[in-house]
C-alpha cells in the first residue's frame, strides 16, 4: 500500500490532471486503515475524501473514484 501510494503521488506530480491517480491515492488511505494500520477510518476518510473530490472534479464518471467512495 505504501509503495502504491508513492507511485500514485508520482503520477500526480507528473500530471496533476490524471484523475485515476487521485482515486488510487485515496484508495491507499482507505486500505491502510483496513489492513493492519493504526490509522482510524475517520482519519483515513479525512485524507481520502479531498482526493476523491479532485478525481471526480476531473472525471465525474470515473469508476475507480465511485468505487472508492462506496468503500469509504
Amino acid at each position: 500500500v505504501l509503495k502504491a501510494r508513492d507511485y500514485f503521488q508520482r503520477a500526480i506530480d507528473v500530471d496533476a490532471a490524471h484523475a485515476p491517480a487521485y482515486a488510487g491515492l485515496a484508495l491507499t488511505w482507505v486500505m491502510e486503515s483496513q489492513f493492519g494500520s493504526v490509522l482510524y477510518p475517520r482519519d483515513a476518510a479525512a485524507r481520502a475524501q479531498p482526493l476523491l473530490d479532485k478525481a471526480l472534479a476531473l472525471a465525474p464518471d470515473l469508476p475507480e473514484a465511485h468505487a472508492t467512495a462506496g468503500i469509504l
